[in-house]
């Protein structure tokens, strides 16, 4: 007599579990998607970095200029006049906004009022910018004007 067939099957035994390798599609889809992303994110941070450059010189120039006047290299009228000629140039290339090379007086201080979204230039250390410092006897306070133009500078956005 046969014996049993049964008995002659092996055991059930599970296949493999699947690799991790090669990812699904989808996984592929989110790789590349991140990596766009990235791509995307460096090449905006590079741009914002390169568009806030002629801001960075400025800040550093009037740096410059604020170190020349504390050791005794310039008189208040004459970094009244350079930090003047430095906003004009930071405004007219670097902002592309040619109108503002002809401004002068008033006109100009109102201006960089609306800029620091302030009064600071038509009534307060600011007006040195203004015709004030063509005066014979141009009272300048060189650190309340600094510190004005540096809050300035840091509303400015390219």
């Amino acid at each position: 007599m046969q014996a049993d067939p049964l008995q002659q099957l092996r055991d059930i035994h599970l296949p493999p579990d699947p690799g991790w390798w090669p990812p699904a599609p989808g996984w592929w889809l989110l790789a590349a998607a991140t990596v766009l992303l990235l791509i995307w994110g460096v090449k905006q941070l590079a741009r914002a970095w390169r568009a806030r450059a002629p801001l960075r010189a400025a800040r550093a120039q009037l740096g410059v200029l604020f170190d020349d006047f504390q050791q005794g290299h310039l008189t208040p009228t004459l970094y009244a006049h350079g930090a003047n000629e430095l906003i004009k140039r930071l405004t007219v290339r670097a902002l592309n906004q040619p109108g503002m090379a002809q401004l002068s007086g008033n006109a100009w201080l109102q201006t960089l009022d609306e800029l620091d979204q302030s009064r600071a230039f038509t009534r307060g250390p600011g007006m040195a910018l203004g015709d004030a410092r063509f005066r014979r006897e141009a009272a300048v306070d060189v650190p309340e004007l600094h510190t004005r133009i540096t809050h300035l500078l840091g509303r400015l956005e390219p």
